[in-house]
């Protein structure tokens, strides 16, 4: 009787371990959508949003890991992610965010940043994109020289506020 007239139902789980195999069981599941909160206007540092957990938004720290690689399913939220991180980046840091975007779709995905102050290289073709990152790359070469004069080995280290994101 059990097995016929038990109820079908999607719980979610975690499991954890630390020593002992723990698992709780969750009667909801956690929200596909969550609106633009507080929480998210007042971040510190050079965090952006990357998602949500039962225990609230999980961010994305670039001053503790520097580089970022998003990769995915053809319709699984790249493009919609990295405009949140942009967006972020550019509400929370306006004035020290800068960026080189290429988007070899023809500009359908980066397309609408092209015009910011803060976007000093926008490539849409192959050609164009190597231009973009060998400016990158001499402004590079320029702040590593300024930093070795002033006796800097790591930039959270010293108070150079701006930073560069290549998207």
């Amino acid at each position: 009787k059990i097995l016929t007239t038990r109820k079908v139902s999607r719980k979610e789980i975690e499991l954890k371990f630390d020593g002992m195999l723990r698992i709780k069981v969750y009667n909801d599941q956690i929200p596909s959508f969550f609106e633009w909160s507080d929480e998210l206007e007042n971040v510190k540092g050079w965090k952006v949003p990357i998602g949500i957990s039962r225990q609230g938004l999980i961010f994305h720290d670039f001053e503790v890991v520097f580089h970022m690689l998003i990769a995915g399913l053809t319709g699984g939220g790249k493009s919609t992610f990295i405009q949140l991180m942009i967006n972020s980046l550019l509400k929370n840091h306006p004035e020290h965010v800068t960026f080189t975007l290429i988007d070899l779709k023809g500009g359908m995905e980066l397309g609408r940043y092209e015009h910011c102050k803060q976007v000093v290289n926008y490539a849409e073709e192959p050609e164009k994109a190597l231009e973009a990152l060998e400016n990158v790359y001499e402004a590079m070469q320029a702040m590593a020289i300024k930093m070795k004069r002033l006796g800097i080995r790591d930039i959270k280290d010293s108070t150079i506020k701006d930073r560069h994101f290549i998207i």
